[in-house]
């Protein structure tokens, strides 16, 4: 959405070497209009969106599938980590107000957008992702439109990724306070 020349020149030649369809505009796209766009390509029963600041751990899709089918659910949420030392620094276990350990499959009241699964046919049920929604708490808004639909919410924690986000973005009192 909008890349520069050279990401958009490197994103065509992985896309012919690694045989994957790339979607792309030519212009910037907010996060919900984004996964909009990527919601019209599915054509199977599940997709995963994930931002592009995560790292995954080794056979993290699986659980999440698995869960999905089992419960019936119709969004899964992977156990979120943050920072480095990738899959340590807990940043999400489901949307409840605390974590009961040991951490378990459970349903909870919303997902994080840095990562989940879901269902086609319940994100086609509520008309995708509220483009009205530029950034802020987009999961909150998401996850209550699943909830309004008839939508479970899993977390899945065997299932484990870690956003890296900006943490080493530049602090107030280190010289860069607004003058």
């Amino acid at each position: 959405a909008g890349s520069p020349d050279q990401i958009r020149d490197y994103l065509r030649q992985q896309a012919l070497e690694r045989k994957f369809q790339l979607i792309r505009v030519d212009h910037f796209l907010a996060p919900c209009q984004a996964r909009n766009v990527a919601r019209k390509h599915i054509k199977t029963p599940y997709a995963v969106f994930v931002e592009n600041d995560v790292i995954f751990a080794d056979g993290w899709v699986s659980p999440l599938l698995k869960c999905a089918e089992e419960t019936g659910c119709a969004l899964v949420c992977p156990l979120t980590c943050q920072d480095q030392p990738v899959h340590e620094d807990i940043h999400f276990a489901g949307g409840n107000l605390e974590i009961k350990p040991p951490l378990q499959r459970v349903e909870t009241t919303y997902t994080e957008t840095h990562c989940f699964l879901v269902r086609l046919d319940m994100l086609n049920k509520i008309n995708g992702f509220d483009e009205g929604v530029i950034s802020i708490r987009d999961q909150i808004d998401f996850s209550l439109s699943m909830r309004r639909g008839g939508g479970k919410i899993y977390l899945e924690p065997r299932s484990i990724v870690t956003f890296i986000g900006h943490f080493d973005a530049p602090k107030l009192g280190t010289g860069t306070e607004l003058g």
